[in-house]
C-alpha cells in the first residue's frame, strides 16, 4: 500500500479507520511531519476518549517541531491520564528541539525529572556519554533491579544515536564482544545493545537481534524485536522467513509482530506465505490481522476464508480488521455493515466490562484485550501496557 493512500484516511470519518491509519505511519518511523500535523487536528476533534489516549499514547513516535510542541504544552485539561502523556511527550522529544522551547516543559515531577537529566546528559561530549553508558550497566549488578533505573540508560542512547562525531566502530566492538561472551554478559548490557542498534539501524546487529528474539528467559527480546522494526531491511525479513519454521512459539509470535509493524511489500509477501503455511489458528489468526494492518489488498480472499471457517476470536477482533481493509482499499462487500456492527459492540461491551470492573465486579469477563499487550499504557506513564496497568 503506497503512503500517500494510507495517508488519506488520516482524516476519515470512522474513528477506527483513522487509528489504523495513525498506527501504520507510527511504526513506520516515519519522517513526514504533515502525518502527526493530522494526528493533532484529530487529538482536538476526537469526541471519543479512547481516541484521545490512542493518539498521545502514538505521540512520541511521530516526528515533532516547536509548532507542534507548542500545541501539545497548551492543550488544556484536568484529565490526570491526558496530562500524564502531555509530560511523556515533553520529556521523550529531541533535546535539541527542547532546547530551541525552554518554555515547554512537563509539569509532573516524574516526568520533570526526566526533562532535566536528559537536558543534562546533551551537554556531555560523545564519548563521555559512551562511557558513562555502559557503567551505567554496570552498575544493575550491585542493585536491587527495582532500584536499578533501566531508563537512563535509553537516554543515553536517545543523546548517542544523534550525535555525528559519535565512533560507529565502538558500537560494532562492543556488539562483536558480546555475541563472542554471551555467557560474562550481562542482559541489560544486551537490553542497550538492542536498543542502540535500533536507533542506529545497525544491519551488523541483525544476526544478534535474531539471537535475542529466541531467547526466552530475559527481557532482551522485546528489545530485541524493537530494533528490528526500527532497521526494516529486506535482510530482516529473510532471515525471519529462514528461521520461523525452526523455531517454537516464542520466535514466532515475535517474529508475526516484527512482520506486522515493518510496512514493505517483502514483509507483506512474508506474511502472506506463513498464512498458508502455518496451521496452527491462533498463529494464523495473528498473521491475518498483521496482514490487516498492512491493508493488504491481496489477503482479502485467505482472511474471509478463516472469518469463515473460524478462529481465535480470544485473541482478535478479525472483522474488525476486515472491515478496515475494505475501507482503506475501496472495496465493498455483503458483510461490512455487519462487521462495522461488531465493532461497535465490541467496544459497548468492552466499555462495560471495564467500568464493571472499576466498579468492583472482578468476575466481569473480558475476553479480548482491547490494548496490545505491547502497547504503550494508554495511562501516559510511557511504559508498555503489559508493564503497567494491564497486571492492575
Amino acid at each position: 500500500m503506497k503512503d500517500s493512500i494510507v495517508k488519506k484516511y488520516l482524516n476519515h470519518k470512522e474513528e477506527i479507520v483513522r487509528i489504523y491509519a495513525l498506527e501504520y505511519f507510527a511504526y513506520k518511523n516515519t519522517k513526514d511531519i504533515e502525518v502527526t500535523e493530522f494526528a493533532l487536528v484529530n487529538l482536538f476533534k476526537s469526541v471519543e476518549y479512547e481516541e484521545t489516549l490512542r493518539i498521545l499514547s502514538l505521540f512520541p513516535k511521530l516526528i515533532k517541531d516547536e509548532d507542534i510542541l507548542r500545541h501539545v504544552y497548551n492543550i488544556d485539561t484536568k484529565d490526570k491520564i491526558i496530562n500524564n502523556h502531555i509530560d511523556n511527550i515533553i520529556a521523550s522529544s529531541d533535546t535539541k528541539l527542547l532546547k530551541r522551547i525552554p518554555f515547554v516543559k512537563p509539569k509532573s515531577r516524574q516526568a520533570m525529572k526526566k526533562y532535566k537529566k536528559r537536558l543534562s546528559l546533551s551537554k556531555l561530549k560523545t564519548k563521555k556519554l559512551w562511557d558513562k553508558l555502559w557503567k551505567h550497566s554496570k552498575s544493575a549488578e550491585s542493585k536491587f533491579r527495582l532500584k536499578f533505573n533501566y531508563d537512563y540508560g535509553e537516554w543515553i542512547i536517545d543523546e548517542l544515536s544523534t550525535r555525528r562525531d559519535f565512533d560507529y566502530n565502538l558500537f560494532l566492538d562492543k556488539l562483536n564482544y558480546n555475541m563472542k561472551n554471551r555467557e560474562k554478559c550481562s542482559d541489560i548490557d544486551d537490553m542497550y545493545l538492542c536498543f542502540m542498534a535500533g536507533k542506529l539501524k545497525s544491519k551488523e546487529a541483525i544476526s544478534f537481534l535474531i539471537d535475542c528474539v529466541k531467547c526466552d528467559g530475559d527481557c532482551s527480546y522485546e528489545k530485541a524485536s524493537e530494533a528490528l522494526i526500527n532497521i526494516a531491511k529486506k535482510e530482516v525479513i529473510d532471515i525471519l522467513e529462514k528461521e520461523y519454521f525452526k523455531e517454537g512459539t516464542h520466535f514466532r509470535t515475535w517474529a508475526v509482530e516484527i512482520l506486522e509493524k515493518i510496512k514493505s511489500k517483502e514483509s507483506e509477501k512474508l506474511l502472506l506465505k506463513l498464512l498458508d503455511k502455518d496451521k496452527n489458528i491462533t498463529k494464523k489468526t495473528a498473521i491475518a490481522y498483521g496482514l490487516c494492518k498492512h491493508f493488504s489488498k491481496s489477503a482479502i480472499p485467505k482472511v474471509l476464508n478463516l472469518l469463515d471457517n473460524g478462529y481465535d476470536r480470544l485473541l482478535v477482533n478479525l472483522e474488525e480488521g476486515m472491515y478496515v481493509n475494505h475501507i482503506v482499499n475501496g472495496l465493498n462487500h455483503r458483510d461490512l455493515i455487519k462487521w462495522k456492527r461488531s465493532i461497535s459492540d465490541e467496544k459497548i461491551r468492552v466499555k462495560k466490562a471495564m467500568e464493571s470492573m472499576i466498579n468492583g465486579d472482578v468476575n466481569t469477563p473480558v475476553t479480548r484485550e482491547k490494548i496490545g499487550r505491547n502497547a504503550p499504557c494508554p495511562c501516559g506513564s510511557g511504559k508498555k501496557y503489559k508493564k503497567c496497568c494491564l497486571n492492575k
